[in-house]
């Protein structure tokens, strides 16, 4: 459950190949649990950035940490935030693949601001593709995935409890 980060770090001149950095949460204690739902994750993110000549080359995965911890306080996320501040950044692009596990409330908005300032793009799995921070659609979306609707259904339950 390491942050390794594994890129070469070009900016000026981007490669024709986009790297992504993929992030994912879970609150799980159990290894075997973690790892699950880690893999499960990992793969809807590689289902998503495959189709636009990409790759992931780095991984920040959090366990056992709360979505309403903010990110600076997760170790993973916080290592993360740390790598895109980097000049140059060793990614182009950030992929979530659950929102609803990896952010609550209204953070994709200081995230999409916070990547912004570092020229990397975020990008949501339940979008396809990047957030666009002037759509209105786009922020409704994650505001929805982002509070108790989204984070149940990511996590498989209704909002009653139950399993959907």
């Amino acid at each position: 459950m390491t942050g390794d980060t594994h890129s070469t770090p070009v900016r000026a001149n981007r490669p024709s190949l986009m790297r992504f950095a993929f992030y994912g949460r879970v609150a799980i204690k159990s290894i075997s649990g973690a790892e699950t739902a880690r893999a499960r994750q990992l793969r809807i993110a590689r289902d998503v950035v495959q189709p636009h000549a990409s790759q992931i080359v780095a991984e920040h995965f959090d366990v056992d940490s709360s979505r309403s911890t903010p990110w600076l306080q997760r170790p993973q996320a916080q290592a993360l935030l740390a790598a895109a501040k980097n000049t140059p950044a060793p990614f182009d692009a950030v992929i979530i693949a659950h929102p609803g596990l990896a952010m609550a409330g209204a953070d994709h908005q200081s995230l999409q601001k916070t990547f912004a300032r570092c020229s990397v793009q975020l990008w949501v799995a339940q979008l396809g593709g990047p957030v666009n921070p002037d759509s209105d659609v786009h922020r409704l979306l994650l505001d929805i995935f982002a509070g108790p609707i989204g984070y149940c259904r990511d996590r498989g339950h209704s909002l009653d409890g139950g399993n959907e």
